[in-house]
């Protein structure tokens, strides 16, 4: 497969437009809001974690000038964003940086998710921040797994399959060895799972996961139990 991409910028009116078009295969309508989701790749087999454009939205949205998308099937895609025009400011004072966000250790982490492709882009995200991943898709696979080699922080799906939860398989976890510090990760924004998750005392995270979210509750956690 072959294709060309063109970056430009056009002023329109008080506004310059960035555009990115591409030849490629074309984005369906009903799959537009779909490829901004982390994890989400619309053509299965193709590189990286389907990070890019959730993060690329995420911080234009932020900044208020979020992120237009065009396309045709067979036509290709422009995605555009629009800035405001402005005069020239003076150069700013250089000013106190902030404090940096705490790195995470080398942990050993153990994943457990019965999404096979959730789980792959976990351990992705997890070993370019040069942890080790002890990867599971059930709670069987996990318990097994933690007697042979004891993680340092455990990151549990909290609706696995079976009508099992996270929960359960954290008390079946603790069973076998030390506890460790817990993330819950789920979509479940309800009270019920938040106060269910912090009465078990472990850390709850929403989906779709945000790995800037992650990662600082990683370091929080390891912080706080060293």
């Amino acid at each position: 497969m072959s294709g060309r991409i063109l970056i430009g910028v056009r002023r329109r009116g008080a506004a310059v437009a960035v555009e990115v078009w591409d030849t490629g295969p074309g984005i369906a309508l009903t799959d537009h809001a779909l490829i901004f989701e982390e994890f989400r790749r619309l053509h299965p087999g193709g590189q990286g974690l389907g990070l890019g454009l959730a993060i690329a939205e995420r911080i234009a949205r932020l900044l208020q000038h979020p992120i237009r998308l065009r396309s045709q099937l067979e036509r290709g895609s422009v995605f555009s964003i629009e800035v405001p025009r402005c005069d020239a400011l003076p150069a700013a004072t250089p000013s106190k940086p902030e404090a940096e966000l705490p790195a995470v250790p080398q942990l050993c982490v153990l994943v457990v998710d019965n999404d096979a492709d959730v789980l792959r882009g976990m351990q992705a995200l997890l070993h370019s921040w040069q942890c080790t991943v002890i990867a599971a898709r059930d709670a069987d696979d996990a318990v097994r797994a933690v007697q042979a080699f004891p993680p340092d922080l455990w990151l549990l799906d909290y609706h696995l399959d079976a009508g099992q939860t996270g929960l359960q398989l954290l008390q079946r976890l603790r069973s076998v060895m030390p506890a460790r510090p817990c993330i819950i990760i789920s979509a479940d924004h309800s009270a019920e799972v938040a106060t269910a998750v912090a009465s078990a005392g472990c850390l709850l995270l929403h989906k779709p996961l945000k790995p800037l979210a992650l990662k600082s509750a990683m370091a929080r956690l390891t912080l706080r139990h060293s």
